[in-house]
């Protein structure tokens, strides 16, 4: 499950990596690989996927304390 954007920042990737990954697979099994979208096509550049809920900030810092 994905959405796959052909606008903005995300123009350049999947123009040039996964465009071209489904040609090829397409090519060598001889069907589309199954992408199903994951939210509507009017949410996908909605701000809400850069958010984090902030119960996660904690937990965040405690990991990257720990890796240094």
């Amino acid at each position: 499950m994905e959405d796959y954007l052909l606008a903005g920042s995300e123009l350049a990737f999947t123009r040039d990596v996964v465009l071209p990954a489904i040609e090829m697979v397409t090519m060598e099994f001889g069907m589309k690989p199954l992408i199903v979208r994951l939210t509507p096509p009017e949410e996908e550049n909605s701000p809400h996927w850069f958010w984090y809920p902030g119960e996660l900030k904690p937990l965040v810092l405690e990991r990257l304390v720990r890796a240094t």
